[in-house]
């Protein structure tokens, strides 16, 4: 420091101030040789030396700096001549106490001397400077995104990912004056705005999504997010870039597949469906064009489903040129994606056309109806290389549910003629006539229903057959439709057909009518004239409600049919409530013989000659589910006539059938019980008892009613016998299993000794109308006196009905009747009052 000129030493003394104690600025003196003269002690806090450190030899300046920026400071040094006193060096490395590298940048004014040349300077830590500013050029450099620094719309700087991103190279975009023309026109104006506001300092922070143009001429899509900066004295934008294209694909994509799937929920038409998905697809703006086609059963592609394509694909000739590329989907029997249509350079007829509508790669899909081919899916689009691999996967799952659509609307519509019409001839059923009544009453429009039945159809099935029957119904049909063009005609029922005429002139319909039915029809070599009958019901006169209006339809036709054949028979309300009770108390039977409402009462039937109960007569009783009692007279005539007697018969059967192996079962001796039947149920029965399988409607084994048909005894009343006269072989047959056979009201039919010769029967019962009156009429005394001997003549046992009295009973005995059952022993009984009895 001695040797120092005056004017250094006051600087040095500068060193030991707060300013270079504390302070970040190191102040230091050094000779050409790089020995530390002086230093300030502040120097300890960046490099972890003291001052003293360096001014006493203990460490050599020259030794802590970086190799290479050692050789750098010496020239920089050696260089400096007279003129040049300050010099600066950016970035200086040096290492601290423990090893770490320390980054400075200082200053040096070189103060002349003529034995030793000095170098007074200062220098601070920019470290973290460097440290950071390594860091981002080190994330640019691997960052999965562009980062950008623009101004005014010139790009500063630009790493490696925005370079790969828009095809250009770093130094090309960097060299460009503006990077507008790279943005897509559509959205140049959006990027123009957003520098305006930035460039005045205003807009900060943004996020949007633009479309760019490559240097190869590609479309892509980018997402950036940007902010402001202040960078050289001027508002710039600092940013990331990233290519957004395939997300934006896969979103459009999936939007198609929403809404080609909102498509297929509201639309139920085929052709309308198809047609309304490839004119929702060739709106994308992307796409040239798209059309749906058929495969047709020759295998050619018709295309079918367009919007306004027509010309392109009639140039094209996709139906009859199978050397078109897109046969190959047929071939592949797969989808067919043809990235670059110029790829295909033998097809230059073909890529001439496509060019022309700005095609440049195509997509095809395959759509299979039950395993094969009968759709396709046709997309043109005008980029190369347009689709992403998961993207058609998005597009394969579209033209699946467009199959799976057709299928389903091909079902619905299936189902719905399954359902609405009739198989046989085409018409419409029952269900979608009452649907289309619906519609009109809702509406309150007024209308007829007519109805038509043909007269005596079970004749012509049962003399011709079925087949006849089924083609006769056929020709009925289209005679109906030649004769009512433009009225809306349904099959109603077998045999009936209803039209429904909105006209207010029902006279002309009713003409076409008979005029269809003029002519004979001819089925089969066979000539078969028809009879009908018509009914006729006006809304709203006749009814309120489409079954109010059918039902009265119905048994109008009834009525017309009980006046004959050719018969047309307007409503009539008094007619249609005496029907309506009846039709009332069938829907009720029906419900008493699900709901179990029908019961057994017992009567029993006595020996005269041992005064025993030897069987009992099964009577049916019926208590509706509002405790009311229908008596048999009134339910049974109904039940006859709508063929519900069935199932009454098997019930009674089946509950006598239980009721004896109560018995057994109690160890009682069972007595015979009386069941009435109907003579056309009984080869039924028969059937029944000899199956196989386990009775359907007896629930009881196979063999179960044989074993106890020695306790049955079949009872049919006398207006039926003419009708069972004709199943004599089934009487017979039920004989032979064990059963007994009564006739049933005997006296009040009409009956002849040749029916009693030719029938075996064991029991005849006198009607209780010739027993009441027997004591006062002479005739009627006769009468059941020759019932008991033409009865004697034929082995026939004879049974008195409504015994009441004592005198009753002793003539009835004196005249020689076998048995007798009514209120004298005693009335009806519940079957558990009865089975007491059988126990005493």
């Amino acid at each position: 420091m001695e040797n120092l000129p005056e004017s250094i030493k006051e600087l040095v003394k500068l060193l030991n101030t707060p300013l270079f104690r504390n302070g970040r600025v190191v102040l230091f003196l050094i000779d050409k040789n790089l020995s530390v003269k002086a230093i300030s002690p502040n120097i300890k806090k960046i490099l972890g030396y003291s001052s003293e450190d360096f001014i006493f030899g203990k460490v050599n300046f020259s030794d802590i700096i970086d190799k290479e920026d050692r050789e750098k400071l010496r020239k920089n040094i050696e260089m400096i001549d007279e003129s040049k006193i300050i010099t600066y060096i950016g970035s200086l490395r040096l290492k601290s106490s423990d090893g770490k590298t320390v980054w400075v940048s200082c200053r040096k004014v070189h103060i002349p001397d003529k034995k030793t040349p000095l170098f007074l300077g200062y220098m601070f830590d920019k470290t973290k400077e460097v440290e950071e500013r390594s860091l981002f050029e080190t994330i640019s450099k691997v960052a999965p995104i562009g980062i950008f620094l623009q101004h005014s719309g010139k790009l500063i700087f630009v790493n490696k990912k925005i370079a790969e991103i828009t095809e250009y190279t770093e130094e090309e975009l960097l060299s460009m004056d503006s990077f507008i023309p790279i943005i897509h026109p559509e959205d140049r104006d959006k990027v123009k705005e957003i520098m305006e506001l930035r460039n005045k300092g205003i807009k900060k922070f943004a996020s949007y999504r633009i479309k760019i143009t490559t240097k190869h001429k590609k479309t892509k899509w980018i997402h950036i997010n940007s902010d402001t900066v202040f960078y050289k004295g001027k508002y710039s934008g600092i940013g990331t870039l990233e290519d957004i294209t395939k997300d934006v694909h896969l979103e459009r994509a999936k939007e198609l597949l929403f809404r080609v799937n909102k498509l297929i929920m509201k639309i139920n038409d085929i052709d309308v469906l198809l047609k309304t998905i490839a004119e929702t697809i060739s709106n994308i703006t992307d796409f040239s064009f798209s059309f749906i086609a058929e495969v047709d059963n020759k295998g050619r592609i018709i295309p079918k489903y367009f919007s306004e394509q027509k010309d392109i694909i009639e140039k094209l000739g996709l139906p009859h040129n199978r050397k078109l590329p897109e046969y190959d989907v047929l071939k592949k029997n797969d989808y067919l994606y043809i990235k670059d249509i110029n790829q295909l350079e033998y097809q230059k007829i073909w890529i001439k056309e496509l060019s022309s509508q700005g095609v440049k790669s195509v997509l095809a899909l395959p759509i299979f109806i039950h395993d094969e081919m009968k759709y396709i899916l046709f997309i043109y689009a005008r980029e190369r290389e347009f689709f992403f691999k998961e993207e058609i996967s998005i597009y394969r799952e579209i033209s699946d549910d467009i199959a799976f659509a057709v299928k389903y609307i091909e079902q619905q519509e299936n189902l719905f003629k399954k359902e609405f019409y009739d198989a046989l001839t085409g018409l419409g059923n029952r269900k979608l006539l009452l649907s289309k009544l619906h519609e009109l009453v809702i509406k309150n429009q007024e209308f007829y229903l007519v109805s038509i039945d043909l007269y005596n159809f079970g004749y012509i099935n049962e003399t011709y057959g079925d087949k006849v029957g089924d083609l006769l119904l056929k020709e009925v049909s289209v005679a109906l439709k030649d004769f009512l063009s433009g009225y809306e005609i349904f099959r109603s029922s077998s045999d009936t057909f209803s039209v429904i005429v909105k006209d207010k002139d029902i006279i002309s319909p009713l003409e076409r009518i008979r005029l269809a039915f003029a002519i004979p029809f001819s089925v089969e070599d066979h000539i078969i004239q028809l009879d009908f009958n018509v009914s006729v019901v006006k809304f709203p006169e006749d009814g309120k409600s489409e079954t109010d209006i059918y039902m009265k339809g119905e048994r109008t036709l009834e009525f017309s049919k009980n006046k004959g054949k050719n018969q047309i028979l307007f409503y009539n309300e008094r007619d249609y409530q005496r029907v309506k009770t009846i039709k009332e108390l069938e829907e009720k039977i029906d419900i008493a013989l699900m709901k179990n409402q029908f019961s057994l009462k017992l009567q029993p039937v006595v020996d005269f000659k041992t005064d025993e109960v030897v069987g009992v007569e099964a009577l049916i009783r019926w208590i509706d589910e509002n405790g009311n009692y229908i008596p048999p007279l009134e339910f049974i005539p109904v039940a006859e006539k709508t063929g519900q007697i069935k199932e009454i018969d098997n019930l009674m059967l089946l509950k006598a059938n239980e009721l004896i192996n109560t018995w057994k079962a109690q160890g009682l001796k069972p007595v015979k019980i009386s069941v009435n039947v109907t003579p056309r149920n009984i080869e039924d029965i028969i059937y029944r008892i000899r199956s196989i399988n386990k009775m359907v409607f007896f629930k009881v084994p196979e063999g179960e009613l044989l074993l106890n048909s020695k306790y049955i005894i079949m009872e049919i009343t006398e207006r039926d016998l003419l009708e069972l006269n004709k199943q004599k072989k089934d009487i017979d047959n039920l004989r032979e299993m064990g059963f007994e056979i009564s006739i049933d009201d005997f006296g009040t039919g009409f009956s002849t000794l040749r029916y009693l010769a030719n029938i075996n029967i064991d029991y005849l019962k006198i009607d209780m109308i010739f027993i009441k009156d027997m004591l006062n009429d002479k005739n009627v005394y006769k009468l059941v006196q020759s019932i008991i001997n033409i009865a004697k003549i034929f082995n026939i046992k004879t049974i008195a009905e409504g015994v009441e009295t004592k005198e009753q009973y002793e003539e009835l005995k004196k005249l020689g009747c076998d048995r007798y059952q009514g209120y004298y022993f005693s009335p009806p009984l519940d079957p558990e009052e009865f089975t007491k009895y059988l126990k005493k």
